[in-house]
């Protein structure tokens, strides 16, 4: 079983303290990645990822969006995740703003794993207790002990 460590390092976790637009955290999430061999070409991952959300907007309801592209500029499966502290307009499905974000980037050989992952990290943010731990969080290691703790007892 693929555990949050394997998906997440700490280096691609943010805490959004400030108010922020949707396309500033995105293209923050994106310079996540910029030092991972994974990523092939950084200006089409973000360019692919605010293309998307002009199609249809990644904010899922309660809170949550999944910006997400499958590519081939991509290897694998790569992941980043915010907690924002001061919610976000996503012009998600349900109105409410967004405060977690789970960006998922695929090649287009792997979708499987992007479901297991999109699955995953919706089975945590369920959590009532977990999603308020996770706002209530002061680092990126925090936020990746709460999802370990959370692991363990799921």
């Amino acid at each position: 079983m693929i555990e949050f460590t394997d998906l997440l390092p700490v280096k691609r976790v943010v805490l959004q303290e400030n108010s922020i637009s949707k396309d500033e955290l995105l293209q923050n999430m994106v310079s996540l990645f910029v030092d991972s061999p994974d990523v092939l070409c950084k200006e089409k991952v973000l360019s692919d990822i605010l293309e998307r959300e002009l199609i249809m907007s990644t904010g899922i309801g309660a809170g949550v969006a999944i910006p997400h592209i499958h590519t081939n500029y991509i290897n694998g499966v790569i992941v980043a995740f915010a907690v924002s502290k001061v919610s976000i307009d996503f012009d998600s499905m349900d109105k409410v703003p967004v405060n977690f974000i789970i960006m998922v980037l695929t090649s287009e050989e792997v979708r499987d794993e992007y479901l297991h992952t999109v699955a995953k990290f919706a089975s945590l943010l369920r959590n009532h207790h977990i999603r308020e731990l996770l706002v209530g969080s002061h680092s990126p290691k925090e936020v990746i002990d709460i999802m370990l703790e959370y692991e363990e007892n799921d």
